[in-house]
């Protein structure tokens, strides 16, 4: 079991959330590339643009462990397994679409690296509100070529970890 410390700190009154949620991404990586989906179909998309993992939401009773295994195989149509858990981020944002519009935002992402399959070839039927897609191999080293969120990807792939990282951003206006 992976331990972790952190400090717990409160926001100030006014800099306080109205809706929290859970996700996972994970970061797959294999002959020096990492598998990342470009996001360039859904409408007001806070990471319209951007390189992400593959993850998504919980869904209700779901460990971390769990989210990320199902959302993995939803997106990829394989079963990776999970190497460690290597990222808490904590993103503080103002939603910009759907019923949440205007509501400060709190998601505590958990970020795992998985281990390789012995293959890139991909089986995928992942859509997302009726687009499928995209998903690239992009090598490591071209990373910093990439809009890649979050902002601290590129930073954090640049080192060796041997511990869970915490990690606190503020997007909000």
């Amino acid at each position: 079991m992976t331990r972790i410390s952190m400090t717990v700190r409160l926001l100030p009154k006014q800099k306080r959330v109205n809706n929290m949620r859970n996700t996972t991404l994970c970061h797959i990586e294999r002959d020096g590339k990492y598998l990342m989906l470009h996001r360039v179909k859904k409408e007001n998309d806070l990471n319209h643009d951007k390189w992400v993992g593959i993850g998504g939401k919980f869904e209700d009773g779901e460990s971390p462990e769990e989210c990320n295994a199902r959302e993995v195989f939803e997106e990829t149509g394989i079963h990776y397994e999970i190497d460690r858990l290597a990222v808490i981020h904590e993103n503080f944002f103002n939603e910009n679409n759907g019923s949440l519009k205007g509501l400060n935002c709190h998601e505590v992402c958990f970020y795992f690296l998985m281990k390789p399959r012995g293959t890139q070839e991909l089986n995928s039927n992942s859509y997302t509100h009726g687009y499928r897609e995209e998903m690239h191999w992009i090598p490591i080293r071209e990373l910093s070529k990439y809009k890649a969120f979050p902002s601290f990807l590129k930073d954090y792939f640049s080192k060796e970890h041997s511990h869970v990282e915490h990690i606190i951003t503020d997007q909000r206006n």
